[in-house]
């Protein structure tokens, strides 16, 4: 019986007398082979990235506008190329049919026209979901997580859904990573694409990197547990979410060994409510996907704008410690201006720019994370300044292609094919 044939069986059938070693043996099945060969020894290879530009680009979102455009266009642009979301529900509607890239396929063709690239934001979760959350695909919600107990079965996903009990949920839409057969999905959805964008010629030509959406539970402890008794979730399990995130993210990373793949991070938790250092693992999570050759990412949480107090709760550490060892990036996040010196966008801007600063002769920070990319929000639009900050007269680094940012990628990239 091959792996997909008991994937099936054990994702459809619920009699409640299945024992539970067979599941777990299932599930097991599941996590190793999602159609890959297994080597019987594991290997180490330097992953040789065919397209880095590393440098600043334009977080365009769910669309590349006239704006966007005539930045990307101008003569002298600071800008390489743009960040835009493709969402799960998009690329897969109809479970294991063809994936749908022509979207993806016509914005590398304009990009790469214009000698610019494509960074793609893979998201798999909803940020600001409601109840008809497009960002996972519908036929995910007739599939049915872990058993339980009773003969039943958790979900798969935290779906908006308000109750008296517990109500974080209503704006966000999030799988439940911790729950192996949650964590089955997506990894066979990040093999598919990454073995079709593998053989892309457009792919090829301007494809920059992927971004895994950040990692945050966005939830806390009370109400995970509230969900877990009431039987629609599978409890809270840290280190399965841990483990099962940088599973998916390192099958995505072998499956293209020519492009840059970088997960972003936020507090692993877990809250109650606020961050908890004692059982904040985030370094430990950006260890373990550094080992795997994954690339690391974040928010705008510079040191110099938060609280000495908090610095360690911020993803900032988890990042430092990586310097030049794997690929960095971190995006600036404006709703969360109003946290940083009363909301001075320029200073905040020439802060994050300050972040990525390498080490060329100008006047870099201490706090520089010697960063490869960052990535500009366009709403509010503050493109303008960002662009003005970029080309002003007299930067060593005006005429460089990746504007201070560090070009050479790290050497020390080494990638585990099981």
């Amino acid at each position: 019986m091959n792996s997909q044939t008991i994937a099936q069986r054990y994702i459809h059938r619920g009699a409640k007398n299945r024992k539970l070693s067979f599941v777990f043996a299932a599930l097991t099945s599941l996590a190793l082979t999602v159609s890959m060969p297994i080597q019987a020894q594991a290997q180490t290879y330097v992953k040789t990235i065919a397209n880095f530009n590393p440098g600043h680009y334009i977080t365009a979102n769910r669309g590349l506008d006239a704006r966007v455009k005539g930045l990307l266009e101008a003569p002298g642009s600071p800008f390489l190329g743009i960040q835009k979301v493709y969402t799960w529900a998009e690329i897969e509607p109809v479970e294991g049919g063809p994936l749908h890239l022509e979207e993806i396929r016509n914005d590398l063709s304009y990009l790469s026209s214009k000698g610019k690239f494509l960074v793609i934001q893979l998201q798999t979760k909803d940020f600001v979901a409601d109840a008809g959350s497009t960002v996972y695909p519908a036929w995910l919600r007739t599939k049915r997580g872990s058993p339980r107990a009773d003969g039943g079965f958790y979900n798969c996903y935290l779906v908006s859904e308000p109750s008296a009990s517990h109500d974080m949920f209503t704006f966000k839409s999030l799988p439940v990573m911790w729950d192996p057969v949650a964590a089955y999905y997506i990894k066979r959805f990040y093999y598919r694409l990454g073995m079709a964008l593998n053989t892309m010629p457009q792919a090829r030509e301007a494809l920059e990197a992927i971004n895994l959406n950040e990692t945050a539970l966005a939830a806390n402890q009370a109400e995970l547990r509230q969900l877990a008794t009431e039987g629609k979730v599978k409890p809270f399990d840290q280190e399965a979410f841990i483990a099962n995130t940088v599973d998916c993210a390192s099958t995505l990373n072998q499956t293209l060994p020519n492009t840059t793949v970088i997960q972003f991070l936020n507090h692993s938790g877990p809250w109650s409510p606020a961050p908890n250092l004692a059982t904040n693992k985030v370094s430990e999570f950006a260890d373990r996907l550094a080992a795997k050759g994954v690339g690391l990412g974040g928010p705008n949480l510079i040191p110099d704008f938060v609280p000495a107090a908090n610095v360690q709760d911020t993803v900032y550490p988890a990042l430092r410690r990586h310097i030049g060892r794997v690929i960095l990036g971190v995006a600036n996040q404006p709703r969360e201006y109003h946290l940083y010196r009363g909301g001075d966008i320029r200073f905040l801007i020439q802060g994050i720019f300050n972040l990525g600063r390498k080490s060329d002769g100008s006047p870099a920070t201490a706090d520089s994370l010697n960063l490869n990319y960052i990535f500009w929000t366009k709403v509010p639009d503050n493109l303008d300044e960002v662009k003005a900050i970029l080309n002003r007269p007299g930067s060593p680094w005006v005429h460089q292609r990746n504007r201070g940012l560090v070009g050479t990628p790290p050497a020390s990239v080494r990638v585990y094919r099981p």
